[in-house]
């Protein structure tokens, strides 16, 4: 009784190179698929900033696009996928597409609660906004307005203003509806600055319980004060009760 081993020599053969390759190469398919930009730049000038305020967006999409027709990237504003379809249901901020490098595009920011925000890169097929993946992602972070806290007397908000006698006068804000009653105590003219002391009621205050040495809702041309840290955000508030935020500058 002869064997034939040379066949099945030769198939054991096929099979361990077979596996040494696939070994060498990894899984072919993995569970969490990785953007092929997952290591590029997308960055954000400037970094922080008000609601309302623009910033420019931009995506250093390596040696360009070399598809036809090139992706569409979408800035999303605190993206939030649909399970399904993952398509991108946050605020767009803009879209950007096309061959060159890097790719930019300007939006403005919402209005949004202070503190630091995720702004996603989607890549999409098409301008309709299916078969989306994540590009890559940034943060943004939302100042507090300048002017901020119930009341106070806001430079740019127009006003009706009401002369009770002398000494004695309140505004009405045309834009958010609340009043300010004020109050001259005392004015002593000097040589230089003169010496004055006066009290201002403000409605918006006195309603959020704000309470100072003069009474709920009282202001005193005493008590305007200044606190933070001069690396910081520094809050200043008026005799009016407007608070205000100011943050150095960065170069």
């Amino acid at each position: 009784m002869t064997v034939r081993l040379r066949p099945l020599f030769t198939l054991l053969t096929c099979v361990v190179l077979l596996s040494a390759l696939l070994s060498a190469r990894g899984p072919l398919l993995t569970s969490s698929p990785t953007s092929a930009y997952a290591s590029a730049g997308f960055t954000v000038a400037p970094t922080a900033g008000l609601s309302g305020t623009s910033a420019t967006f931009s995506f250093d999409n390596g040696d360009g696009c070399n598809l036809y027709p090139c992706p569409v990237y979408y800035v999303i504003w605190d993206a939030v996928s649909d399970p399904f379809t993952h398509t991108p249901a946050g605020p767009t901020l803009c879209s950007m597409s096309g061959q060159a490098t890097p790719l930019t595009c300007s939006g403005v920011i919402p209005s949004a609660v202070p503190g630091t925000h995720t702004v996603y890169l989607y890549s999409c097929a098409t301008t309709t906004r299916m078969t989306c993946s994540t590009a890559d992602s940034t943060t943004f972070t939302v100042l507090p307005p300048p002017y901020s806290g119930p009341g106070g007397s806001i430079p740019w908000h127009a006003k009706y203003t009401a002369r009770f006698s002398a000494g004695l006068d309140a505004q009405v804000d045309l834009a958010d509806g609340h009043a300010d009653v004020q109050a001259r105590d005392l004015a002593l003219p000097a040589r230089g600055p003169a010496l004055a002391l006066t009290h201002v009621w403000d409605s918006a205050r006195a309603a959020a319980g704000v309470t100072t040495i003069a009474g709920q809702g009282w202001q005193t041309s005493l008590t305007p004060r200044m606190d933070g840290a001069i690396t910081g955000t520094v809050t200043y508030l008026d005799a009016s009760g407007a608070t205000r935020r100011r943050r150095p500058a960065t170069r």
